[in-house]
């Protein structure tokens, strides 16, 4: 399909994925939206991808929500809309194969919330998070109030949303949301080579890992423990399995083929 606001390309074993919309800073509208989760689609079916790195083209990672498209919903529309994007975010959150959010500029309201679905984020210093919405009057919605929960305590919470005011990238850093801060310009470059180095290890033990880690929010601790004893059952049986321990045996580098 013929593409306006998200492109892809491939370097090796890794996809990366720039929302384009420079106009908007990259806002969240249904079309880009519907382009980005068929972007992920195609990807996550290709067995030769390992890892993606997800960025926002030009000064902004995503500044929100596109307010026109909203404002042209009645409640009921809204409530639709919003249906469908809780979709589009729940689907990356748990998606197969991990995701680094490279954040430059703006990363603001439903787009902190899209950073947050990744895997991990790798920040410019020139970043800013925050969660303005309150400021013109909207609540936060789109399962933040959730999301938020994985990273933050309740009390800060409350006060990036109902302050509304933003933070710089170390400051997000030190608060668990950022894992690291690198400068504008090497920020391509630091996101590849973490994306590579997490592309030598097992895709099935990663995919794996990344389905208990999501479950443990949801699931009780016995549904977990069942969980987790399924999934070591049937990675016991895959030549992933065997090759680490092969190549833990011989004191060499495993080459994980994800079978």
């Amino acid at each position: 399909m013929d593409r306006k606001f998200v492109f892809s390309r491939i370097e090796k074993n890794i996809a990366i994925v720039e929302m384009s919309n420079e106009k908007k800073k990259n806002a969240l509208s249904y079309d880009l939206l519907f382009e980005l989760k068929n972007t992920l689609e195609e990807i996550e079916e290709n067995d030769k991808i390992r890892t993606l790195i997800l960025s926002g083209k030009g000064d902004s990672f995503c500044s929100g929500m596109d307010v026109e498209w909203l404002l042209k919903e009645d409640s009921i529309g809204m409530r639709k809309a919003n249906r469908w994007i809780q979709g589009v975010f729940s689907y990356l959150e748990h998606y197969k194969k991990p995701i680094i959010a490279a954040l430059n500029g703006m990363t603001l309201g439903a787009g902190l919330m899209l950073a947050l679905d990744c895997d991990l984020r790798i920040a410019s210093d020139n970043a800013l998070l925050g969660l303005p919405e309150i400021k013109i009057g909207i609540p936060l919605f789109l399962g933040g109030t959730k999301i938020l929960q994985h990273y933050l305590g309740i009390g800060k919470i409350k006060e990036l949303s109902f302050l509304g005011n933003l933070i710089d990238a170390h400051k997000g850093m030190e608060l668990g949301l950022i894992n690291k801060v690198t400068n504008k310009k090497e920020l391509m470059e630091e996101s590849i080579r973490l994306a590579h180095e997490i592309s030598l290890l097992s895709p099935i033990a990663l995919e794996m890992l990344k389905g208990s880690l999501n479950a443990s929010y949801e699931m009780s601790e016995k549904a977990l423990l069942g969980y987790e004893l399924d999934s070591l059952g049937f990675y016991w049986g895959t030549e992933d399995r065997k090759e680490g321990f092969r190549s833990f045996l011989e004191k060499r580098k495993p080459n994980f083929k994800g079978i």
